[in-house]
């Protein structure tokens, strides 16, 4: 089966015991053809945001990585909005079977989404650590990034 790992909306971080870390390790073991597609967000030695180049490796979890830049949007607002170029290049030429799409927030969802409504025997699936704890808890970023941007975004994805 061809499985490709979307983390556009949270880390991807090479040699982590993450949920999407510990996801692609068990794919890859169980044979199947696996793609990650992130982004350059990343974490230095001190464990501080960074951001990366877009390149296209072998990760330390045996799959195949390719890290995207920005959408061509101030860098910041590209940042907030998740948007990225070249997603539905890699899909197109990747073909995968199973799309996991990890954190619900980001413009990305929706070239997924439009992905497995193009073509019907794609599983699309995604899941969320976003909760009170880690997001929403600014006024701006409740109302407006929430709210009006990625909700809608999700809710145009569900009836895939």
């Amino acid at each position: 089966m061809k499985i490709a790992h979307l983390c556009l909306s949270n880390f991807y971080i090479d040699e982590h015991l993450y949920q999407e870390n510990a996801l692609v390790r068990e794919h890859v073991a169980s044979g199947h053809d696996v793609i990650v597609i992130a982004s350059t967000e990343n974490f230095d030695g001190n464990k501080a945001l960074v951001y990366g180049e877009p390149k296209d490796y072998i990760g330390s979890d045996g799959a195949r990585v390719i890290r995207l830049a920005y959408r061509h949007f101030p860098n910041l607002l590209a940042r907030k909005l998740r948007a990225h170029r070249g997603v539905k290049k890699v899909l197109d030429e990747f073909r995968p079977n199973v799309i996991l799409f990890h954190g619900a927030c980001g413009w990305e969802l929706r070239t997924a989404a439009a992905f497995a409504r193009s073509h019907p025997h794609v599983r699309l699936l995604v899941d969320s650590h976003e909760d009170w704890n880690n997001s929403a808890r600014g006024f701006i970023s409740r109302n407006v990034l929430h709210r009006y941007y990625y909700a809608p975004i999700l809710r145009s994805a569900i009836d895939v």
